[in-house]
């Protein structure tokens, strides 16, 4: 089975590839949007900053709860402790720079200062 997902992915990516832009956490991409790693939900998850916007995609899953405790992992982050670790860190940041989050599963409007 996992054979059978990893040639369904080579085929999608495949298919992408003369529009498909890889870069590494880190990079600046065009536009001025700085991408910066926050593994542990899944292995190569990033947020990405643009100005005082930061989209932080599934950094947090329980705003009610993880904003609070960001130390606190859903069964369904891959790498609990990475994770932990980039919730605080990413979390820290925003406040020092005074960003808003925008984010998958924070509720409506969908950010967060």
């Amino acid at each position: 089975m996992k054979s059978d997902n990893a040639n369904l992915a080579k085929a999608v990516l495949g298919a992408y590839k003369d529009r498909l832009h890889l870069f590494e956490a880190g990079d600046t991409l065009e536009g001025g949007v700085k991408s910066i790693a926050a593994y542990g939900h899944t292995p190569g998850h990033t947020v990405f900053q643009k100005d005082s916007i930061l989209v932080i995609a599934d950094l947090i899953h329980g705003a009610a709860l993880q904003l609070k405790h960001p130390e606190y992992c859903p069964s369904y982050d891959m790498d609990p402790d990475a994770a932990r670790q980039s919730r605080l860190r990413i979390l820290k940041y925003a406040r020092e720079n005074n960003l808003t989050m925008y984010g998958m599963h924070l509720p409506a409007p969908g950010y967060t200062k």
